[in-house]
């Protein structure tokens, strides 16, 4: 929970977190490599170091990749949620005008009330959180459309289902998550990974240019990660909803 709480409050700072946990577990391995008190056993340890690097890195970069595409999944997911989210909103107030004008103005604003409340939600990530006071919102547009006793009172109400059903289905878009456990263990082989490559960046004596690469390389994995952990969330696409015209 600490960490979906850090990600959701400081994206910034866990992104900082990342990349220097990979420069200071490389540092590390580095020094573990220099403060080695066997040297007659150096051979042994880097064919041990050698044999460990490679099914580490292979499973972790496999990860990575399996985690990056299952939040663009998710994202792919969110996206199509909101825009159907959108165009039913806009087709149930399109509908609004085969109201009289003297009955369409409560409507227009419980309707007004119910996107607006749905926008902030998004926004805020939030969907499943706001669940009942969404639910309240759509109970009331329910009972003002039960109300009507005009002949486009079917099209209304018909649009309004239409609304509630592709509401509930960003609801449950949103409510799916890579598991926390997932990222808690990528970072923890990332560390891992890292304080091999500085160990084994310590055998060349002068390594800033080995440094430098392996830099490189844990800026970019903390990229995707970073990435992985961030798209699919409902407000990064809240641009895409708007509510509806005053």
């Amino acid at each position: 929970m600490v960490l979906v709480q850090l990600v959701k409050g400081y994206p910034a700072l866990t992104f900082l977190i990342l990349v220097a946990g990979g420069l200071v577990a490389m540092w590390m391995g580095a020094r573990a490599y220099q403060l080695r008190r066997v040297p007659s056993l150096a051979g042994a340890d880097d064919l041990t170091i050698d044999g460990v690097m490679s099914p580490v890195l292979g499973l972790f970069a496999l990860m990575v990749a399996f985690t990056f595409g299952q939040a663009l999944s998710l994202e792919s997911s969110t996206y199509s949620n909101i825009v159907s989210a959108k165009l039913a909103a806009q087709h149930l107030a399109s509908m609004l005008v085969v109201i009289p004008a003297e009955r369409r103005a409560p409507l227009e604003a419980d309707v007004r009330a119910y996107t607006e409340r749905l926008r902030a939600a998004i926004e805020s990530n939030r969907l499943v959180e706001e669940g009942d006071a969404l639910l309240e919102r759509e109970a009331a547009l329910t009972r003002t459309v039960a109300a009507l006793d005009d002949a486009g009172k079917d099209a209304v109400s018909q649009s309004l289902t239409q609304l509630t059903a592709a509401v509930q289905q960003l609801q449950v878009n949103s409510a799916q998550r890579i598991p926390t456990t997932v990222f808690t263990l990528q970072s923890l082989y990332y560390v891992v990974c890292f304080a091999l490559l500085g160990y084994k960046t310590a055998e060349h004596g002068s390594y800033t240019a080995a440094r430098v690469f392996v830099g490189i390389l844990a800026l970019l994995f903390a990229s995707v990660m970073f990435m992985a952990m961030n798209i699919g969330r409902p407000g990064l696409n809240s641009m895409l909803f708007d509510p509806l015209p005053k």
